[in-house]
């Protein structure tokens, strides 16, 4: 599991959810989306958070097309890369922080890289969580 911490900057309520943009460390802002159980979200603006994702959400390219419903994209390079037959694990250092994606071997091979290159991450808002940190 991915963790990067962050400050709530701004929350939008449609029950029985709620969407966070969350200022990251490094500046940029990552989407999250969280449950509302209460007459408010569990997070407000200012508050400290936790956001998380599996790395098996995390999407990997040399390229990025504002054509897609994901608008949130996060440059690294990549660290290691473990490949198996069928899936390859590739550690990214995002800013000092890893960050793990478990892709396809043979998506892996198309994109043509390997440890030290650079290369973009993107995670849709739906598969990150947010927490206290």
């Amino acid at each position: 599991m991915n963790k990067l911490n962050g400050q709530v900057v701004s929350v939008t309520r449609d029950d029985p959810y709620a969407t966070y943009e969350i200022q990251l460390p490094t500046g940029f802002t990552i989407a999250g989306i969280g449950a509302c159980t209460d007459d408010k979200p569990p997070f407000q603006p200012g508050d400290a958070v936790a956001v998380s994702f599996d790395e098996m959400d995390v999407i990997l390219a040399k390229y990025f097309s504002e054509d897609t419903t994901i608008k949130k994209r996060f440059t690294a390079v990549v660290d290691s890369v473990e490949q198996g037959e069928a899936l390859t694990r590739v550690v990214l250092d995002y800013h000092g922080s890893p960050i793990t994606a478990v892709v396809r071997t043979s998506s892996w091979h198309s994109l043509g890289l390997d440890v030290g290159s650079e290369v973009l991450w993107l995670i849709k808002a739906t598969k990150v969580t947010v927490s206290p940190p």
